[in-house]
C-alpha cells in the first residue's frame, strides 16, 4: 500500500487522524486510490459466484469502501473547519468537486 498516511489505518490514541503528517498534497492521490479500491471491492462482490446471502452481500457492500470513508471524511472535517485555497480547490474526483 501506498505510504501516503491518508491511505493508512490510522494508530494514534483512539484512532485518531494523524494530522501533523498529512499535506494538502495527499488528498489527490488518496482519492484516486480509494475510489479504485471501492470500486474493486464492488467489483468483487459483483463477481461472486456464490449464493447471495447477508454475509457476501449486504455485509460485504457495508463494508466496501471504508479507505474511501477514512480519505473523505478527513478531507471534509478539513473543507469544513480548516479550510484554504488549496482544499477548497481540491479536486475529489472529475465528476465531483465540493
Amino acid at each position: 500500500m501506498s505510504t501516503n498516511p491518508l491511505l493508512q489505518p490510522f494508530n494514534g490514541p483512539f484512532g485518531a487522524v494523524p494530522f501533523d503528517t498529512i499535506t494538502n498534497e495527499h488528498f489527490g492521490d488518496a482519492f484516486k486510490q480509494a475510489i479504485k479500491l471501492a470500486e474493486a471491492e464492488i467489483e468483487e462482490i459483483i463477481q461472486n459466484k456464490q449464493e447471495p446471502n447477508f454475509e457476501n452481500t449486504l455485509l460485504a457492500l457495508e463494508n466496501a469502501g471504508k479507505i474511501l470513508d477514512q480519505v473523505s471524511s478527513v478531507f471534509f472535517n478539513l473543507h469544513s473547519a480548516n479550510t484554504s485555497d488549496t482544499i477548497s480547490n481540491q479536486p475529489v474526483h472529475p465528476s465531483f468537486n465540493p
